[in-house]
């Protein structure tokens, strides 16, 4: 059968039936109750040449320099080899240890522990209270809407990229603003780990009867009143970098309560093994990932272009993107996504829902004819439409809000 030729003894995933959404673990039962590979990433202080100062304690990372004075914030996610295809009405989605036949290596690289802060000039994962985030509003400091040790935001996308890169001047390649085939490879380690497209399923720390992870990362900070969160601060983020690091690399949740000024509302800090708010609270840009949007009288066409070699990144052109199919013309929830061979996540057809196959709204717009980015994950107001499969095509890189920031990555070129 078709496990047995891609080694089943090596590998673990999840087969999605595209006519129904339903997901099935497959591969090798074991290595989906000890999950190698995701539970081979760990949290470290990370040197701007690219070395590893030192690793995060496992439990937690509360007791730690997080400032930047140690190093740059990161989680080390393992090398390993994915592969992606499609057979018979169902969708299959597996990775390895080993290299397996046809199987993309997806290189060991960092990802930033946080929603990225500003330091000067550069970008940077630390959890930094004398660092100003959101769109660095200094009239709020010492008032409920301190901006104070937040994200930031409010910047162009290549912004963010230039300001990644100054991190290390003799190696600007490495240093990015989140790169999308990192973040697709996040994607997949969090859905193969849960067994689930739907990672806003409740946390369940509990295994089921199988041995296995069962739930999701929750809500995550969604859960806003679009209004009010515009009266309270305009947009900007409120949540401080670092919240949920007594988790450690662990995965979970932590409550925080918004405070009184915006009334009274509880919502809820997720984590996926060390990455804080992969999804939720505000928009996050991803680069090396250009969507030729076309009017309908145009063309009518939404072709979605990726590069994987952050030395051929641009925010006006295609040239040296490879092209990975025809992206959605509506907004909806995501019923079916491109995936191909890269596994890409962008949706191709719309129609779902926020309990049905992929579980996450895409948004687009294609009243005009741009090139545009790609926002990811949701805004702390954008309530089930939130999530990994959650896109937003309606923006040109030279787009910016208080919604609006990113994440720091390192990939190194060796």
């Amino acid at each position: 059968d078709v496990m047995n030729l891609y080694g089943k003894t090596a590998a673990y995933g999840i087969k999605i039936n595209i006519s129904t959404g339903v997901v099935t673990r497959i591969g090798n039962a074991t290595l989906h109750r000890t999950l190698p590979i995701q539970n081979r990433m760990k949290g470290c202080l990370l040197s701007d040449a690219g070395a590893v100062n030192s690793y995060l304690p496992a439990n937690s990372w509360i007791g730690a320099d997080r400032t930047g004075a140690s190093g740059q914030v990161m989680v080390e996610v393992p090398r390993h080899y994915f592969k992606c295809w499609i057979d018979g009405g169902y969708a299959y989605i597996m990775i390895s240890e080993y290299e397996l036949p046809d199987y993309k290596l997806i290189p060991k690289h960092y990802v930033g522990a946080y929603q990225a802060a500003l330091d000067g000039t550069k970008l940077c994962s630390v959890a930094n209270p004398a660092l100003r985030g959101g769109n660095d509003t200094s009239a709020w400091d010492g008032t409920y809407r301190t901006l104070m040790g937040m994200p930031r935001t409010n910047m162009y996308r290549y912004d963010y990229k230039n300001a990644a890169r100054a991190r290390n001047a003799s190696a600007t390649t490495e240093w990015n603003a989140w790169m999308y085939n990192s973040y697709v490879a996040l994607t997949w380690l969090m859905c193969i780990e849960y067994g689930t497209l739907n990672l806003q399923l409740p946390v369940n720390a509990l295994l089921d009867s199988n041995g296995y992870k069962q739930g999701g990362l929750g809500a995550g900070v969604s859960n806003l009143n679009g209004a009010t969160w515009s009266t309270y601060n305009s947009y900007n983020p409120f949540i401080t970098c670092g919240y949920s690091d007594g988790l450690g690399n662990r995965s979970g949740e932590v409550a925080f309560e918004m405070p009184s000024e915006y009334g009274e509302l509880t919502t809820y800090v997720n984590r996926y093994r060390g990455v804080e708010l992969p999804f939720g609270h505000i928009w996050q840009w991803l680069d090396g990932i250009n969507i030729e949007i076309k009017t309908d009288a145009d063309g009518g066409t939404s072709k979605v272009y990726v590069c994987e070699n952050p030395a051929n990144l641009s925010d006006s052109a295609y040239t040296n993107y490879e092209y990975r199919g025809l992206e959605a013309r509506t907004s909806g929830y995501a019923k079916e996504v491109l995936l191909g061979s890269n596994g890409d996540i962008v949706a191709s057809v719309v129609g779902g829902g926020e309990m049905s196959y992929y579980c996450d709204y895409h948004y687009t717009n294609t009243a005009t004819s741009e090139l545009k980015g790609a926002l990811v994950g949701g805004a702390a107001s954008d309530g089930s439409y939130c999530g990994p499969f959650c896109v937003l095509s309606g923006t040109a890189p030279s787009y910016r809000d208080a919604h609006i920031g990113s994440r720091l990555c390192f990939i190194p070129t060796t």
